[in-house]
């Protein structure tokens, strides 16, 4: 079995392939997840450092659509007999339902911009609030304090 194996006068080194250096670091790890492990680069995994890590966490996964919504659960083969918004019963339990479209989710974003003074157009996907929350134009600190906002309320 060791036939052909010479031993090398230097110290074991590990190399980190995924950084050009070979050097291990936490931001190119981080990085290399977003392109090559997540399914949409849209997606990225963006962590408030204001909210505790299980809203961050629920955010993500709310992101990826992998909520357990009436809509995911039928798609597993559960036996759910209505697929149907819990809180209005118009249409179809989604994500994007009940957090952007149902009219209990509108109520409750209206008034988080009435007590905020803030304004943003009716938006119909999860994509359209962080794309909003990267291009307000407001000051460092208060885009944290909206982002931990809108976090806590979804």
């Amino acid at each position: 079995m060791v036939e052909g194996w010479s031993e090398v006068d230097c110290p074991d080194l590990w190399v980190w392939s995924v950084d050009q250096d070979g050097l291990f670091t936490v931001v190119n790890t981080r990085r290399w997840i977003e392109v090559w492990v997540l399914p949409d680069p849209s997606v990225s995994n963006r962590w408030c450092k204001w909210v505790p890590r299980k809203v961050n966490i629920y955010v993500w996964r709310l992101r990826l659509d992998r909520l357990p919504t009436k809509v995911a659960s039928q798609h597993k083969g559960n036996g759910i007999p209505c697929s149907r918004c819990a809180f209005c019963g118009l249409e179809t339990e989604s994500v994007a339902r009940l957090f952007m479209r149902c009219e209990m989710a509108r109520g409750i974003w209206s008034a988080i911009q009435r007590w905020l003074d803030i304004h943003f157009d009716q938006m119909s996907a999860l994509v359209d609030l962080f794309m909003w929350l990267d291009y307000v134009n407001v000051n460092v600190h208060k885009r944290k304090v909206l982002e931990v906002v809108v976090y806590t309320t979804l």
